[in-house]
């Protein structure tokens, strides 16, 4: 029963940080259209901004599943 809730809850996980990349792939667009009307400046403080949080939220869930996988890993040889 403890895997089946640990399993849903690494699957909501999933789902999160697609939709997390979905949405931020969609706000990296904005600093073309920003800089397309002429808001050069906004637009590059606002690709800047969305990159680096894009990165940063990537980065944590790639160490948060490596970590995850590997005390499974461990724990399955334990057992």
């Amino acid at each position: 029963m403890e895997k089946e809730n640990e399993k849903k809850k690494l699957q909501a996980t999933k789902k999160y940080m697609t939709a997390i990349l979905i949405i931020s792939l969609l706000d990296m667009q904005l600093p073309f259209i920003l800089a397309f009307i002429g808001r050069e400046n906004i637009a590059e403080t606002l690709g800047i901004t969305v990159a680096t949080e894009i990165v940063g939220v990537f980065t944590v869930y790639c160490l948060k599943s490596f970590f995850e996988t590997k005390e499974e890993r461990k724990n399955g040889r334990e057992e």
